[in-house]
């Protein structure tokens, strides 16, 4: 059941609480932490003044109050907060709390502890929290049978080393546990054949975080031009250690020496230079998640769609993909691009305008078919 951030009922409320959070003077000392209550009653007043569950927006901003309350929960000191996210509050409060303290680790380690700390808390903070964090969430296998979403949220944190990643993937597929993440039959199926020992020894931890936490030190990178590199470029590239700086000792890493467990995961986490050069990729596990990776933006999409050397499972992903053909140029790139099913680039000549439908009745470069059919509606539009 969802973790809904509504109002408290009345019920679990004290007289204290709805004294502070009633219109007037001591609503506003409240929402400034200076209100006479104890702790767990203050930031539960904070909760309902700051009112979480309001997203606000340009038209309906927060009131002053709340901005003031949740404010106040985000600068309350450790030592005040220490007792309180240890107590057994509503899992709202203890939720909402959560959010503001993800910078804090030593709160955030208690309130892991906490078992009235909800499943949806857990997987917030394991898709936002540092390495030791991250280690207290992996290891209550509990939760992670329970919500699998927290494993989803582990193996697409890069922050989250590879071979814990693996682990709580692992503890999934042995308990028959279906994860919400991208390419997930694939990623079973290299757990269950034996492929991720690797990634699970911890042996790919370091040159994995390296690849997906730091910067590549290439100017190809930097100005994110590896899009505009052709293939021949980009596989000499490749082919020679990608020079990296980590404290201030020159490292190298080769993308394409990872497993083929890592390189699916770096191709869900990590930058578009990591998913150009994991999407040309021999292993279909591996260049399918790199372009079903949620990071995936509208310029690289066109990159590769216009990409003539990429495998057929790629181009055919892109064309059935509506959210990316919603742009002109990319139904232009489809179209041109021989791998793209023949109905589907059909589809897309009625979009086309008298330029690039002339393009496609002179091209040689595009089957026969589509041709033929560009030519017939160009005559048709000629002789109107």
């Amino acid at each position: 059941m969802a973790l809904d951030l509504g109002p408290l009922e009345d019920t679990l409320l004290t007289d204290g609480i709805r004294r502070a959070i009633a219109p007037g003077p001591m609503q506003k000392m409240a929402a400034r932490g200076l209100a006479p209550l104890p702790p767990p009653d203050l930031v539960t007043a904070l909760y309902m003044l700051a009112e979480p569950w309001r997203v606000p927006s340009e038209g309906d901003p927060l009131p002053e109050v709340a901005v003031d309350a949740r404010k106040t929960v985000a600068g309350m000191p450790d030592g005040l907060l220490a007792g309180v996210v240890a107590l057994k509050l509503d899992a709202r409060v203890l939720d909402f709390v959560a959010r503001q303290l993800v910078a804090r680790p030593k709160l955030i380690q208690a309130l892991l502890l906490n078992r009235a700390v909800a499943d949806e808390t857990f997987a917030h903070l394991a898709s936002v929290c540092a390495e030791a964090e991250l280690a207290m969430i992996a290891r209550n296998e509990d939760r992670l049978l329970r919500a699998p979403q927290i494993i989803a949220a582990l193996y697409l944190n890069k922050r989250t080393p590879m071979s814990m990643a693996v682990r709580a993937v692992e503890l999934a597929v042995r308990n028959g546990v279906v994860v919400d993440i991208p390419q997930f039959d694939e990623i079973r199926a290299q757990v269950q054949g034996g492929h991720a020992e690797l990634a699970k020894s911890g042996a790919e931890d370091a040159p994995f975080k390296q690849a997906a936490l730091e910067e590549v030190i290439d100017d190809v990178a930097d100005l994110g031009l590896e899009g505009d590199l052709s293939d021949e470029e980009l596989e000499e590239l490749v082919a020679h250690d990608e020079s990296m700086v980590q404290n201030g000792e020159k490292k190298t890493l080769r993308i394409t020496e990872l497993s083929i467990p890592a390189k699916v995961r770096l191709a869900f986490v990590g930058n578009s230079f990591a998913r150009s050069v994991l999407i040309r990729d021999s292993n279909r596990p591996v260049y399918m998640a790199a372009i079903s990776s949620p990071q995936v933006s509208d310029n690289e999409m066109l990159k590769y769609a216009a990409n003539r050397g990429l495998p057929e499972d790629v181009i055919r992903f892109i064309a059935g993909k509506r959210s990316s053909l919603r742009l002109y140029s990319m139904k232009v790139a489809l179209l041109f691009n021989p791998k793209t099913p023949l109905p589907t680039a059909m589809g897309f000549l009625n979009f086309l305008t008298l330029k690039d439908l002339r393009a496609v009745a002179k091209s040689k470069a595009i089957p026969a078919p589509l041709v033929r059919a560009g030519q017939q509606l160009l005559t048709k539009k000629n002789q109107k």
